[in-house]
């Protein structure tokens, strides 16, 4: 069924619809096909068609992060930010995204403004133990890490994070 939404909204395209929605919604279908280097094709041209089309900035900065292009995901994850600044997702992404950089407090500073917005996201929370642990503060993630496995007690990361905490204390 992807091949034929990836079809028509082509029809869409050809036909001259200069609408970012139609755009958008290819790019979503390219991610859904693991297209990635056409997903980003056509999340630019939406961004381009529809500059303040928050989901065409937020999936162009997963679809950048997966491609390791880290510098263009920050730049489209704050692009999401100054237009819905509340938005929980791409905060968490940015923060996920700087902690594994080794930017810890402007990643924590992120996942700390996220979790205004999302205090129990489970995402939230592991990142969070992440950076925390990265920073040898074993207390902080094990009780993030905990906060995740009561939300999600199969999250088998969280299990290995807190193993980690615990060598770590060792």
């Amino acid at each position: 069924k992807l091949a034929e939404a990836e079809q028509n909204y082509l029809k869409a395209n050809d036909y001259g619809a200069p609408y970012a929605s139609t755009r958008y919604n290819l790019g979503v279908t390219y991610v859904s096909l693991n297209r990635l280097a056409d997903a980003e094709r056509a999340l630019q041209k939406a961004g381009e068609l529809q500059p303040s089309h928050i989901n065409a900035h937020y999936n162009l900065a997963w679809v950048y992060d997966h491609e390791g292009k880290n510098n263009q995901a920050k730049q489209e994850y704050q692009a999401t930010l100054d237009l819905k600044p509340d938005y929980a997702e791409p905060r968490i992404n940015l923060g996920a995204m700087l902690g594994r950089e080794g930017q810890y407090p402007d990643a924590l500073r992120q996942l700390q403004t996220a979790q205004t917005y999302a205090p129990d996201h489970p995402i939230l929370m592991y990142s969070m133990g992440e950076v925390y642990r990265n920073m040898q503060r074993y207390d902080e993630a094990i009780a993030a890490y905990n906060q995740v496995l009561r939300r999600e007690p199969r999250h088998t990361f969280a299990y290995t994070g807190l193993g980690m905490c615990y060598e770590g204390k060792a």
